[in-house]
């Protein structure tokens, strides 16, 4: 030892490099191995980077995150997180905001109504409907229910708590010619329309027997009630002068022994449900004002609210009148399909009735054996559901 010591006193005085390798001890070693698989264990948790715009509370509070990355997962391809609306970025890093599902959905239906009179293939109008149908089921208004036995078509029932948006708002639009249908959320029944001179120019028109007109004689002061009205308008009613500009109330009621007599047989074709939609977005007070002296044309606007009721709520509820509407609305002009009011007036009438026969049959074998075949399909052919009479019995009770 004492020789090897001295051997590398004299190399370091010379100045000489001398290479060396210092083996690692097995006690080295072994502690090394036991560090990997102690790793290896803990699933490699290594301290990671934090990434760029994230905050350290972003995961461990209910604050919104400001990752990037976060927003992205949570935004996804639909551009949306709970119907509200998304971010994204830029190229020069500033942000723009994208529509929600709810939004895109109305676009859809605006644009597919313009093309419900399309002869053959080319027409729109079960597209129409199909998202008329999931714009309802974004705002939670109605679930999927069952389905119907014999075509496997969805049926859905609808939802009086928890809905986005009292009153649903349908876009139609003819030849730049513009309405949007409020239908009340506990029945869609359509309470009245909202006409266009711009948007700069919006009109409600609703029936005395609506929810609409109900809910807003419950409104206490002037302002609340335009506050209320402003709401389905997406305008901002500012005073009384624009509350009178903007809001009419017809003076006959929307059930249809209002719209027409018991025994007329109204007509419904392609050519007079177009009139109607053109007819209704030009209502205003000289309108007005002129079907009430003009029992004609009184009776002809009344004409085509229920046309327009027909081919869109109506439709909406049950799948024989969809299935008629659709052969109307793609039928050639030069051989028009056309269907009397009369022979669906039956149907129409027993929506709640067959609705709540329908639960009752659900919840009994029983009952369902006794009941024929005709009745059964009658009860099928409701695509959407009434409120369940026990949940009205409930609410009414609250109140």
């Amino acid at each position: 030892m004492k020789k090897l010591l001295s051997l590398l006193s004299v190399l370091t005085i010379s100045g000489t490099a001398v290479p060396t390798t210092i083996a690692a001890s097995p006690y080295q070693k072994e502690e090394q191995n036991l560090e990997i698989l102690h790793r290896v264990k803990r699933g490699n948790q290594t301290k990671k980077n934090t990434p760029k715009n994230k905050t350290a509370t972003d995961e461990d509070t209910n604050l919104p995150s400001t990752s990037t990355t976060a927003k992205n997962k949570k935004c996804g391809n639909r551009g949306s997180v709970n119907n509200q609306k998304c971010r994204k970025q830029n190229e020069d890093n500033s942000e723009i905001t994208t529509k929600s599902a709810k939004e895109r959905i109305l676009d859809n239906i605006k644009s597919r109504s313009k093309n419900i009179f399309k002869s053959n293939r080319k027409n729109e109008y079960n597209e129409f409907l199909r998202e008329s149908i999931q714009y309802f089921k974004e705002t939670k208004n109605i679930v999927l229910e069952t389905t119907n036995p014999t075509t496997g078509k969805k049926i859905y029932r609808i939802k009086k708590h928890n809905v986005e948006d009292s009153y649903k708002i349908i876009p139609l639009e003819v030849e730049d010619n513009k309405i949007d249908l409020i239908l009340n959320k506990s029945n869609l029944y359509v309470d009245g329309i909202i006409t266009y001179d711009d948007d700069e120019n919006k009109t409600i028109v609703y029936f005395p027997d609506s929810n609409l007109d109900k809910n807003s004689k419950l409104i206490e002061t002037e302002k609340d009630k335009r506050g209320f009205f402003s709401k389905i308008l997406k305008f901002d009613i500012k005073d009384e002068k624009q509350e009178k500009t903007m809001i009419k109330k017809l003076y006959f009621d929307s059930n249809y022994n209002t719209l027409t007599s018991e025994e007329e047989n109204i007509k419904i074709n392609k050519e007079n449900i177009h009139g109607a939609i053109i007819n209704l977005s030009n209502i205003n007070d000289d309108k007005i004002s002129e079907i009430k002296s003009n029992k004609k044309a009184e009776a002809e606007i009344k004409k085509d609210f229920l046309r327009v009721i027909f081919t869109n709520a109506e439709a909406t509820r049950f799948f024989s009148i969809r299935d008629e509407v659709q052969k109307v609305l793609s039928s050639s002009d030069s051989n028009p399909y056309e269907i009397d009011w009369q022979d669906h007036k039956n149907t129409l009438t027993n929506w709640d009735k067959n609705s709540q026969k329908y639960y009752e049959m659900k919840d009994s074998i029983e009952l369902q054996l006794k009941m024929t075949l005709k009745e059964k399909n009658e009860i099928y052919n409701v695509a959407v559901l009434a409120v369940k009479d026990d949940e009205k019995i409930r609410d009414n009770q609250r109140g």
